[in-house]
C-alpha cells in the first residue's frame, strides 16, 4: 500500500452491539505507561454482528498480512479476543460474564471525548446511565501499533447507548422508594397532611425514646 492508501484504510469504522464493561467514558482514566484514555470493553455473544465480524476478521487478517507478516501470533497484540482462546497474562481464567463472547478494548485520548448519545442520538449526561452490563452500539477504529510490540489498537469513536443490560459488579441500583419512602409524611412537607413526629414520643423516633442518636 502507498501513503494514501494506507490512510485508507485505517480509516475504516465499525459498528457493533454488544455489552459495555468497565467503561470510562465521562472522566478519562491513566494508565500504568502514564496515558490519560476514555475506554471501555465491548463484549457480544459469538452468534450476533455476523455481518459485521466477517468484515472485521477480513480487516484484521489484512491489517497483519500487510503490515506485520512476519510477526508471530504469540507475541502480536491482536485487538480482538475470544472466550474460549484467550489466555490472560495473569494466568487467572476470562470472567464468566465473557463467556461465548467476543471482546475488545477500545480508547480515545483524553484530549478526544467520545460522543455518548441516546437512542435518539441525543448526548447522554448523566453518568449513571453508564455502567458495566449495560447494552449499547459501539463504533470503532484502528490503528496500526509498529514500536517495541507489534499489533493493532482500537480507537473508541463514539457509543450509543440501548435499552437493558443487568449490572455487572459494582453497588447496583439505589432504590428511591425505599429510602425516602416516608420522608415526606415523616417531616410534613406540603402536600402531605401528616404532622412530624414528636422528638421521644413513641416508636417513630429511629433514636429511641431518649432522643439519642450517633453522638
Amino acid at each position: 500500500m502507498n501513503a494514501d492508501q494506507t490512510k485508507e484504510f485505517w480509516r475504516k469504522s465499525f459498528t457493533l452491539q454488544g455489552k459495555l464493561y468497565y467503561p470510562n467514558l465521562f472522566k478519562p482514566t491513566t494508565n500504568k505507561n502514564g496515558r490519560s484514555t476514555f475506554n471501555t470493553m465491548l463484549a457480544w455473544e459469538y452468534d450476533s454482528n455476523k455481518e459485521t465480524m466477517a468484515a472485521l476478521n477480513n480487516f484484521l487478517m489484512t491489517a497483519k498480512q500487510t503490515f506485520h507478516p512476519s510477526a508471530p501470533m504469540q507475541f502480536f497484540i491482536n485487538p480482538l479476543k475470544k472466550f474460549d482462546t484467550y489466555q490472560r497474562q495473569d494466568g487467572k481464567p476470562n470472567a464468566e460474564y465473557l463467556r461465548n463472547c467476543f471482546w475488545i478494548n477500545a480508547q480515545s485520548g483524553a484530549e478526544i471525548p467520545v460522543p455518548v448519545v441516546d437512542m435518539n442520538r441525543q448526548p447522554v449526561i448523566s453518568e449513571a446511565e453508564v455502567y458495566s452490563g449495560r447494552n449499547a452500539v459501539v463504533n470503532i477504529s484502528f490503528y496500526n501499533i509498529d514500536k517495541e510490540k507489534k499489533g493493532i489498537g482500537v480507537n473508541l469513536n463514539a457509543v450509543m447507548l440501548m435499552p437493558g443490560g443487568e449490572r455487572v459488579g459494582g453497588g447496583g441500583s439505589v432504590n428511591i422508594d425505599k429510602i425516602f419512602g416516608g420522608f415526606a409524611s415523616d417531616m410534613a412537607i406540603p402536600g402531605n397532611s401528616t404532622p412530624p413526629p414528636i422528638p421521644g414520643a413513641g416508636s417513630n423516633n429511629p433514636f429511641g425514646a431518649n432522643g439519642g442518636g450517633f453522638i
